[in-house]
């Protein structure tokens, strides 16, 4: 008798193995897909809530160091322009009229800025000098309201683009100045 045994897995239990392997890999490539996406916009929200925290405060507090802001302003006006708006105000520890400059459509290019009395220029969220490297947060479609007297609506949408992809946050601050007259 000459019988021949044989080692090995048949054309069918490979082509079954080979099936299945091909479907896990697939399932395991899809959800590391889903997940990087997921941590993705997360990531690009929080950038956009650490500038938004960033840029209230700026608004606020000032630009400049503490008591240059809105809060601590005792006149201010809005002076509309064609591309901008402006908030001129005057902070109680100054004498001199400080300015916020916002871009009142949408662009990819300009930015809200900030402008002290001695005309020295800065980024409305960066720490970074007017003229130095632009953020890459920007802050567009601004606009500024006064409700009453000594109240201040300012309106505006944060925005940021990563890899092909575009993030926005619109932001609503409601200043009530307590200096006024």
């Amino acid at each position: 008798m000459n019988k021949k045994t044989r080692s090995g897995f048949t054309l069918p239990e490979v082509l079954l193995a080979t099936a299945l392997s091909v479907m896990v890999f697939f399932a395991l490539g899809t959800l590391l897909t889903r997940s990087f996406s997921v941590w993705y916009n997360g990531m690009a929200q929080w950038k956009l809530a650490q500038h938004a925290r960033v840029t209230r405060i700026r608004l606020l507090d000032g630009g400049f160091g503490k008591g240059t802001g809105l809060l601590s302003s005792k006149e201010h006006e809005i002076l509309p322009s064609d591309t901008w708006t402006i908030l001129k105000y005057t902070p109680v520890l100054s004498g001199s009229a400080f300015e916020i400059h916002g871009w009142s459509s949408d662009s990819s290019s300009e930015d809200m800025r900030l402008k002290d009395a001695s005309g020295q220029w800065a980024y409305g969220q960066s720490v970074k000098n007017y003229g130095g490297e632009a953020p890459d947060v920007k802050i567009n479609e601004f606009d500024a309201t006064l409700v009453n007297a000594n109240t201040m609506e300012i309106t505006y949408m944060l925005r940021f683009s990563a890899a092909g992809r575009n993030f926005e946050q619109p932001q609503t601050i409601r200043a009530i100045m307590l200096n006024t007259d």
